[in-house]
């Protein structure tokens, strides 16, 4: 059922989340990616590697930017732009792409081509003063999105949606089941034309409206333009864990040789936002929503820091990362070490123990703790 919220929505349902669905003790590292690439023909490549963030506080963004400009003139380079950060509330998503440029000699496959990505993975849990763990719920994810896309050139021949383009496209998940997702591409078939051709699939079909794209370059550019929010409802229970992965994407291409624009912008509002509502009345209830960060020293992720994980580091004692088990390098430095241990250590029974055996380790171990300290200490003397 489509369902309009603002401009734009969708509202699915028959997600089949409920009680006993995960541990609600349990949590994933929350994970922030912003990604991009921009080429200009004569220029360099631009492609700085993702900035991933692991459970970072509120509203520090992952950021990625690239940009090849050869020329300076203003008007010929390409952009890639992407972040996101998680709020309160949700996350905000922006991307942003842009390739355009003049070059009558050109030679492929020198194009110019730029490329922006905001990627989010985030396991969120609720609570609430007045209701009671496991009480059914129905969770609504509003998804407001502000873009345009724009396309125009200048060649002597007609030309296809591979060759001169702006696209874009969003989706998002709720424990790897796909609820929400649309794409849009625009370009321009005819030299000068300014008969833009929008192809809008998915959730975005029939939503964007003609608008006019101010060019660096080339002046007023005929576009398309979305805003709009969606609203996708899935069940769940009060207390229980579910994962929401949200991904954004914009890019712009040309080919030559050329005068050409093209932008995809997503650089606005672009987002998810997280509320509960009864399951049969629709209405509002008294429930937070809170990310649920990977608690720190839980190596085997059994939701409690305690005799496994430190017999993991201890297994694994003052060896490198690989052969050693990854997961005794919490640290990441690529060796077994005292950081390790203190990562463990530091934690020591946080959350919630799977069994009253595991809650202080024995004389034996504490022993053994004492000799690997040693062995420590010594390797980092020779």
């Amino acid at each position: 059922m489509k369902t309009q919220w603002m401009a734009f929505s969708i509202c699915v349902a028959g997600l089949a989340l409920g009680p006993g669905t995960h541990n609600s003790a349990l949590g994933q590292d929350v994970t922030l990616t912003a990604d991009s690439m921009a080429r200009y023909q004569g220029g360099p490549l631009d492609d700085p590697a993702p900035t991933v963030l692991v459970n970072p506080p509120f509203n520090v963004p992952a950021q990625s930017g690239a940009l090849s400009d050869p020329t300076g003139d203003g008007f010929s380079f390409a952009r890639g732009e992407a972040s996101f950060e998680l709020n309160v509330l949700g996350g905000v998503a922006k991307s942003y792409s842009y390739a355009s440029g003049f070059d009558p000699n050109y030679d492929p496959p020198n194009d110019v081509h730029a490329t922006a990505s905001a990627h989010s993975l985030v396991d969120w849990t609720t609570t609430s003063g007045s209701l009671p763990v496991n009480t059914p719920i129905a969770v609504q994810v509003v998804i407001p999105i502000d873009g345009t896309l724009a396309s125009e050139q200048y060649f002597s021949g007609s030309l296809g949606p591979n060759d001169v383009f702006a696209r874009a496209s969003a989706e998002l998940k709720a424990d790897g089941l796909s609820l929400y997702s649309g794409s849009a591409t625009a370009y321009d078939p005819i030299p000068g034309s300014g008969n833009e051709v929008l192809l809008d699939s998915g959730d975005w079909t029939g939503d964007f409206a003609p608008t006019t794209i101010l060019s660096s370059g080339l002046g007023d550019v005929s576009g398309f333009e979305i805003n709009t929010a969606d609203v996708v409802t899935f069940p769940a229970a009060l207390g229980n864990v579910f994962k929401i992965e949200f991904l954004l994407e914009t890019e712009g291409f040309t080919i030559g040789p050329f005068e050409a624009f093209t932008e995809a912008n997503f650089a606005s509002t672009s987002s998810y936002t997280l509320m509960a509502v009864d399951p049969n009345s629709g209405a509002p209830l008294d429930v937070q929503f809170e990310p649920v960060f990977a608690l720190t020293g839980d190596l085997d992720g059994d939701g409690f820091v305690g005799i496994d994980d430190l017999n993991i580091v201890l297994g694994n004692w003052n060896q490198s990362v690989p052969p050693a088990n990854p997961l005794a390098d919490p640290s990441g430095d690529g060796f077994v070490g005292i950081d390790d241990l203190n990562e463990v250590l530091g934690n020591w029974n946080a959350g919630t123990p799977p069994g009253e055996s595991a809650n202080i380790p024995e004389p034996t171990t504490i022993a053994l703790l004492g000799a690997a300290g040693l062995l420590w200490s010594r390797r980092r003397a020779v």
